[in-house]
């Protein structure tokens, strides 16, 4: 009598992780309508609690690579310089947006229409990172704020989040500060 009922609930337990399984499979494979739908909304929260790495701060706006740019952009005073080229990292445009002191490089995904600040490039000392390193400064001195690095030939680069800060140094200074995904 007793292996009958140990078998009984095993049984029981089979079915339950048997019907389990299927279920999560049909959530999973997108019982409900629309294309990809769970796998763009894990991707979605992903994104949203991932660390979003150094931002570039100027004025009232503040950037984040792989983030839409727009109302940003929209907060600057100053007129920017602006083409549009064929991508070639990724399907779609990039966007260039040249300012005095740094270029945004914004990528538009034709498929999903979406933008994202694909990169920041600061182009003379009149701005600075966040944490106030530009152009001219030493090695010391990025050191000094981000932490010493294995060197790379003549670039330091931090990686923080989804991006990475890329540092380039020519005779112990600072010639180039670049944000980029």
């Amino acid at each position: 009598m007793r292996k009958k009922i140990c078998r009984g609930l095993k049984i029981v337990n089979y079915l339950s992780i048997i019907s389990f399984c299927a279920g999560m499979t049909l959530v999973v494979t997108g019982c409900k309508s629309g294309k990809n739908m769970v796998a763009n909304n894990i991707t979605s929260v992903v994104e949203k609690n991932m660390d979003k790495g150094y931002s570039f701060k100027i004025k009232n706006a503040e950037f984040f690579i792989g983030e839409d740019p727009t109302a940003n952009i929209d907060k600057l005073e100053a007129e920017a310089d602006s083409f549009t080229v064929p991508s070639c990292a990724k399907q779609g445009e990039d966007k260039i947006y040249t300012y005095s002191g740094f270029t945004l490089t914004v990528h538009e995904d034709s498929e999903a229409g979406s933008l994202k600040l694909a990169s920041i490039l600061l182009t003379d000392d009149s701005v600075q990172t966040k944490e106030g390193l530009y152009i001219g400064q030493t090695r010391k001195e990025a050191e000094k704020l981000y932490g010493k690095r294995k060197k790379k030939e003549n670039e330091y680069i931090y990686k923080k989040g989804r991006m990475e800060l890329s540092i380039i140094f020519e005779d112990e200074k600072i010639v180039s500060i670049e944000y980029r995904g």
